[in-house]
């Protein structure tokens, strides 16, 4: 018998899909019986093993409420600026994941003294793409 996990995930949609050189991490959400939505989030990372060979690690988290949430459990001081989106940002989402990545960047920028857009301006091009371009005909690379 499936679990409640496995019931709802059966009815997931991919809200963000994101990555870096190492890993990257999928957000996608699901429907609550109440209404409204619950994001669940998982991903991969390389790690060293024992004798220091890489090996990739796959690694999930807890559903959160929401999906400021989710991209806290990516990296809680924000980096997740600097990863890179490999597919479409899920439509609902788009405004608000632009309006989350400049609230970060303004936040890391105030703590490190730095400027996300002139720091890693392929991210923050590849961001923008991803936030306002249609999506028909968009080539992913």
């Amino acid at each position: 018998m499936a679990t409640k996990t496995q019931k709802e995930l059966r009815f997931k949609e991919l809200v963000l899909d994101i990555g870096v050189d190492g890993g990257g991490a999928t957000i996608y959400r699901t429907p609550l019986e109440r209404g409204g939505w619950e994001y669940h989030m998982g991903g991969t990372t390389i790690a060293l093993d024992d004798d220091d060979n890489e090996e990739w690690r796959h690694w999930t988290r807890d559903p959160v409420p929401t999906l400021h949430d989710a991209l806290e459990q990516v990296d809680r001081d924000g980096f997740w600026i600097y990863f890179t989106p490999c597919a479409e940002i899920h439509p609902e989402y788009r405004l608000l994941v632009w309006e989350l990545l400049l609230r970060t960047a303004k936040h890391r920028a105030a703590e490190d003294d730095a400027n996300w857009s002139s720091d890693d301006s392929h991210a923050s091009d590849a961001w923008h793409h991803y936030c306002f371009s249609p999506a028909e005909g968009r080539r992913h690379d």
